[in-house]
């Protein structure tokens, strides 16, 4: 019987959580982010490792901003938040809300799996299917539309501006992320001003991969690849963190 401490001490390795493996260029995320398959930027009440997890062992909550380990998130250049941004920009993973519909980054090898598990490719029949609302499916229609485009100017675009409508579009977002719709493609100078596009766009290749193949196969891919990761864990978890039944 593995005990508790045993399983710890290899998620530690496996979550790049002991400082000898801890991240500190773009490179390294990227390696890790391809070698763990998928996680999450900050981390989360899931079983799952963090890009945040494996660039310190300081957790975010205790952050305070006279705190030096602030410019891992802050900081000029090489950041957590910036990183996030290159690393969509230049199409090296992929970035959004898919898992558990938190920020999570997904290797672009494990991308066509995913896409087979939860993507819509058709935004038409998702909305008819119920599974769209109708604010996300005019966020899309319009970015199908306009091309990439600010989250500014998209809120504006489907009459989403103020403070009171924030939340219904962020809402929106989420849903059009969770199901590889849209994808975050830049970022522009400033405070969080990210810039959206349709994935079909975005990375067409992915989606005719992903084409061929068959959502058995997908899940297995991803699940042995979860439990690669996190070693053990209940059913339970893997359904609530991947939306499986």
């Amino acid at each position: 019987m593995v005990k508790t401490e045993e399983i710890e001490a290899i998620r530690d390795r496996n979550y790049h959580r002991i400082p000898e493996l801890f991240v500190h260029t773009e490179d390294e995320a990227v390696r890790f982010i391809d070698e763990v398959g998928f996680c999450f930027l900050f981390p989360q009440r899931y079983e799952l490792p963090s890009l945040w997890g494996a660039m310190c062992n300081y957790p975010v909550k205790g952050c305070d901003w006279d705190d030096p380990v602030v410019t891992l998130i802050w900081g000029d250049g090489k950041t957590i938040l910036g990183w996030r941004d290159t690393l969509s920009k230049s199409r090296r993973v992929f970035f959004g809300k898919p898992l558990a519909k938190k920020p999570s980054f997904i290797s672009l090898e494990y991308l066509p799996y995913f896409y087979v598990c939860q993507g819509s490719p058709d935004y038409t029949q998702a909305y008819q299917a119920g599974r769209l609302s109708h604010l996300a499916k005019r966020i899309y229609g319009t970015l199908l539309e306009q091309g990439p485009t600010p989250t500014g100017t998209l809120r504006k675009l489907v009459g989403m501006s103020g403070k009171e409508k924030k939340y219904r579009f962020d809402q929106a977002m989420v849903e059009l992320q969770s199901q590889f719709l849209i994808a975050k493609v830049d970022a522009l100078a400033g405070f969080c001003i990210d810039v959206w596009d349709v994935m079909e766009r975005w990375m067409p290749e992915m989606i005719e991969e992903a084409a061929h193949i068959e959502k058995r196969d997908a899940m297995e891919k991803i699940r042995r690849k979860y439990l690669k990761t996190v070693v053990i864990v209940e059913e339970q978890e893997i359904a609530r963190l991947f939306g499986w039944k």
